[in-house]
């Protein structure tokens, strides 16, 4: 069974960033032989609160979901796995794991948490025997995303 179901990797572009900037940082969260072009991800164009445009971007992985984590896990600084780890209670809801990335960082190669705005979020969806926070926990750990 598989113990990560899925995977979803959102950002919202405003008006005033490069499109094409934001792909390049959504792309470094992602392992360079999985598809990452922008056939792969659904992409809306919406209105801000003052009208302004916003284009929202979203990519879901299914089968490919572990690798992501795994890959992401492998580039994160142990400062930000022991920050997860502090974090995690608020970071888990129904069966899901919640993320942050900085898009400036990611543009640059690296992955580094961030909470507030200008970010690309990242939803890590648990299959249902995995969905406690106990499990999640024993499987982010035992995956290195998350020190203690």
């Amino acid at each position: 069974m598989k113990e990560i179901k899925e995977i979803e990797i959102e950002a919202f572009i405003q008006a005033t960033e490069d499109i094409e900037k934001v792909f390049i940082a959504i792309k470094n969260i992602i392992p360079s032989n999985l598809p990452t072009t922008e056939d792969n991800f659904l992409i809306k164009k919406v209105r801000g609160v003052y009208h302004n445009p916003i284009t929202i971007v979203r990519a879901k992985y299914d089968q490919d979901a572990k690798e992501i984590v795994e890959y992401i896990a492998k580039h994160l600084m142990d400062s930000d796995k022991q920050y997860l780890f502090q974090t995690l209670k608020r970071r888990v809801d129904k069966g899901n794991f919640y993320l942050r990335f900085g898009k400036q960082e990611l543009f640059k190669g690296k992955i580094k948490i961030k909470e507030m705005k200008d970010v690309v979020k990242i939803r890590i969806g648990f299959s249902r025997k995995f969905s406690t926070l106990e499990k999640m926990t024993e499987l982010l750990r035992n995956m290195e995303l998350i020190e203690s």
